[in-house]
């Protein structure tokens, strides 16, 4: 008994010291065990650096490398996201601020238009084209009815077409472009028009249309009565406009008047009192060359030219009568 006792106080020492070396050794192991759990090492990484070596602090270094440069990145991400949120919101409000800014400058009497200047008339005066604008009077720049200016001013037949432009703080321009005027045309003795270059009806003529352009006479008298605004639709007439459209000046300036019954029976009468049989308006070039040479070979006694037909251009003079080589082609010429 007594050994037995002996034996099992010597186990228990030995178990006791055992212990306390256990203990010693966990105390010995404590402050590398709080550094893997700091850094959040896996099991099989605590196995890896149980022993700590060098081979284990270089391992253990490029862990919190790898970890410090994910949080870097994290933190650039989350810089670059920052940024990228706040450029939406910069745009939404400029957005914003720019629709109700334009709303509200919209319906202000911001720039409230108190200006009107007409540019381009000729025959009409400023103040006709600003009664036929009829700018209404609560217009502002920005709250103007041009589409209606537009239609409102087109609609006299003088006026071709229109631009608006706006300049700041309180003005706009209506620029004008006038149709021009071709001829007066003597529908009757007390009824005259004007009639466009390009064929429309005007208005009935003034003193200053009649002494300024040329007259359109002998008209046919199944014309329709003229309307303005309405394209002419007579083809003596439009003939009469197209002859103008193609001779010269230096011959323009000799016409007196044109007699326009129909295209082909379309005569020039000078100035000097000869009469030209121009026909209609096709080869007028060679017919005009023909012109300028008749009229200066007789000049002062020539009466009378025909060149309906360029290549067999007839003339008169005052003293001989029809030039007699040309009698068969004069009298097909007078059958037009």
């Amino acid at each position: 008994s007594v050994a037995v006792s002996a034996r099992s106080g010597k186990a228990a020492q030995s178990s006791a010291t055992g212990a306390e070396a256990g203990n010693t050794a966990t105390q010995r192991k404590t402050p590398l065990s709080d550094a893997i759990a700091s850094l959040g090492i896996t099991d099989t990484e605590k196995a890896d650096v149980s022993s700590p070596s060098a081979e284990d602090q270089d391992n253990l270094s490029r862990i919190r490398e790898r970890r410090a440069q994910r949080a870097e990145r994290e933190a650039r991400n989350r810089k670059r996201y920052h940024r990228y949120i706040l450029r939406i919101v910069i745009v939404i409000v400029t957005v914003l601020v720019v629709l109700f800014g334009s709303i509200f400058i919209y319906r202000s009497d911001l720039f409230h238009i108190s200006n009107v200047k007409v540019e381009g008339t000729a025959h009409l005066t400023s103040e006709e084209i600003t009664n036929l604008a009829a700018v209404p009077a609560d217009s502002t720049l920005f709250r103007l009815d041009t589409a209606g200016i537009c239609e409102r001013l087109e609609s006299n037949a003088w006026v071709q077409s229109v631009s608006i432009s706006r300049q700041f703080p309180d003005t706009i321009t209506i620029n004008i472009s006038e149709r021009t005027a071709g001829a007066v045309v003597m529908v009757s003795q007390k009824d005259i028009w004007v009639v466009s270059q390009d064929g429309a009806w005007l208005s009935a003529a003034t003193q200053d249309d009649v002494d300024s352009l040329v007259h359109i006479i002998d008209v046919s008298k199944s014309l329709a009565t003229p309307v303005s605004g309405r394209d002419c639709d007579d083809g003596g007439i439009k003939n009469a406009l197209e002859i103008i459209d193609c001779i010269s000046p230096a011959l323009m300036d000799q016409v007196d008047t044109i007699s326009a019954e129909s295209s082909a029976k379309t005569m020039l009468n000078l100035k000097n009192g000869v009469t030209i049989a121009f026909g209609d308006s096709s080869d007028s070039d060679l017919k005009e060359a023909d012109i300028w040479k008749l009229l200066e070979t007789y000049d002062g006694t020539i009466s009378y030219i025909n060149v309906r037909v360029p290549s067999r251009p007839t003339y008169r003079t005052m003293e001989e009568g029809e030039d007699d080589s040309s009698d068969e082609d004069s009298s097909e010429s007078e059958g037009d």
